[in-house]
């Protein structure tokens, strides 16, 4: 008589991961290293991909978007995904250890000051 063998214990694993059930006390979002690192290596492969879309969704904020919502910044025509990704990376970069700001307002504060919306008349 043949005998069952059930999962091995690799594959529960592999299971608990892709369900995120392994990793209970994970954070809900990345820090600036994490951002760092998702958008060097999304630079590293001529910024395609996953990667890439990764990187753009915490680099290229939304908030509230929309013709109504306030702007803060203002990217201009012409600007790739991957001059944003470059500059903040940059920026977060030189923050180094010392950054005590929270992810989104560190990338904010960088994106007003590199592109600054222009005066409304």
């Amino acid at each position: 008589m043949k005998r069952l063998r059930g999962p091995t214990l690799i594959q529960v694993l592999a299971l608990l991961i892709t369900f995120g059930l392994a990793a209970p006390a994970a954070r809900a979002e990345p820090d600036v290293a994490d951002v760092i690192r998702i958008c060097r290596a999304a630079l590293a492969e001529g910024y395609t991909g996953e990667q890439a879309a990764a990187c753009d969704w915490y680099v290229r904020p939304c908030g509230a978007c929309g013709v109504a919502a306030p702007k803060r910044w203002c990217i201009p025509e012409g600007v790739t995904r991957r001059a944003v990704a470059e500059h903040i990376v940059a920026g977060l970069s030189a923050l180094g250890s010392a950054a005590r700001k929270p992810l989104e307002e560190a990338v904010d504060s960088l994106l007003v000051r590199q592109y600054p919306c222009p005066e409304n008349p």
